[in-house]
């Protein structure tokens, strides 16, 4: 009789015990802010906020920590709610971990994207290197007025190539004794060299957010940050491979090879030369790609309508759509597409002399720009 009592005793504790702690309560954290997948402008201010529960119990999380890690920058917050402005280019993974008094825990993550901030509304301009005083870079109005010099070195520079803001320039020089690579500012202030190596180093192009150049060294492309530092070379290829080429949004590389083995043709690949893929498959030489604005369409020169009389193209972006634009004797080569998209500036000698000219991107409204007894190359139009 007692061991009975003291068995309903110990029932009704443990029905009391249950009915007082509950269910195994379940600390969730949830990332509210920013959304995933947002952009920001660099140097834009980011909030960051995340709210916790308690799942499958009763009461409200106490002395919960934070601490949220991006897969760019290690640690930036260690609050519920903070806001940031100074975190680098590039796309950032941001984890949230809360964890409770408890020792309760959760995290949860989202991916944002920090791009290049726009810069002032400036008047398209178009680069390009003229032979006027040696070889220097020069900038022009889209209609070739107001040509302006704006290398003085008298060392040959060349090849210049607009950063995605239009505030900066990348350009080969061979003012140290060999050709390397330059940025300055569009008004030619601040030029800072960014490699040093015996080989030559030509032709720069721009990553769509500013971050990273492109150019050629050995007869191979390389890459690297836009301060100069994380060479690295994509191509890896005994053949010759030049001419890289950005497209707009970041995930292509045009370039030009001799990896056929008779022939130049423009090829694309990921940025880290993956994926390689020929565009034209031409047994003539095609060369010179350039991406449309909306990197719907490439320019490029090629020889496929007689030997040694390069002509100017255009393409879709998967090489199917060739269209011939120009039909001269005379070679045209280096098109460079306007800032809409609806004309193409392009190098041609049939006035005598190396001049630029422009004309619609079905190639009518031909105008020659510089009509200037100097030759005139590489024309490089504003973003």
């Amino acid at each position: 009789m007692v061991r009975r009592m003291l068995a309903g005793v110990v029932s009704v504790a443990l029905v009391l015990l249950v009915a007082c702690t509950g269910p195994q309560a379940i600390l969730v954290v949830i990332a509210t802010s920013p959304s995933p997948g947002a952009t920001f402008e660099q140097g834009e201010t980011i909030v960051f906020d995340a709210a916790v529960t308690l799942t499958g119990g009763n009461g409200n999380p106490v002395g919960v920590a934070f601490q949220w890690v991006s897969s760019q920058s290690g640690v930036i917050g260690t609050t519920a709610t903070f806001s940031r402005n100074d975190l680098p280019l590039g796309t950032h993974t941001v984890t949230v971990t809360a964890t409770d008094a408890e020792g309760r825990s959760d995290a949860d993550e989202m991916t944002f994207e920090i791009i290049v901030a726009a810069g002032p509304t400036v008047e398209p301009r178009i680069l390009f290197t003229s032979y006027r005083f040696g070889g220097d870079i020069y900038s022009m109005n889209p209609n070739g007025s107001n040509p302006t010099r704006i290398t003085l070195d008298p060392a040959w520079d060349a090849e210049a190539s607009w950063s995605p803001d239009g505030a900066r320039i990348a350009f080969s020089s061979w003012r140290d004794g060999d050709s390397e690579i330059y940025v300055m500012n569009r008004d030619g202030t601040g030029q800072t060299r960014l490699t040093s190596n015996p080989a030559q180093d030509a032709h720069p192009t721009w990553s769509h957010d500013g971050t990273k150049i492109a150019f050629e060294r050995d007869q191979e492309i390389y890459v690297m940050n836009a301060d100069g530092t994380g060479l690295v070379n994509i191509t890896n290829n005994p053949a010759i491979d030049i001419e890289p080429a950005w497209s707009p949004d970041g995930t292509k590389i045009a370039f030009a090879s001799f990896r056929s083995g008779s022939n130049y043709e423009i090829y694309t690949m990921n940025p880290d030369g993956t994926g390689v893929m020929n565009l034209t498959n031409h047994e003539k030489n095609d060369r010179d790609p350039a991406w449309s604005p909306d990197g719907t369409r490439i320019a490029f020169s090629s020889e496929r309508a007689a030997s040694f009389n390069y002509e100017i193209y255009a393409m879709n972006a998967d090489g199917t759509g060739v269209a011939r634009l120009t039909n001269h004797p005379d070679g045209d080569t280096d098109p460079t597409w306007s800032t809409d998209g609806s004309q193409i500036a392009f190098v041609s000698n049939r006035d005598g002399n190396d001049e630029i000219y422009a004309m619609n991107a079905d190639g009518t409204g031909l105008v020659n720009l510089t009509a200037n007894p100097s030759d005139d190359r590489e024309p490089c139009w504003s973003p």
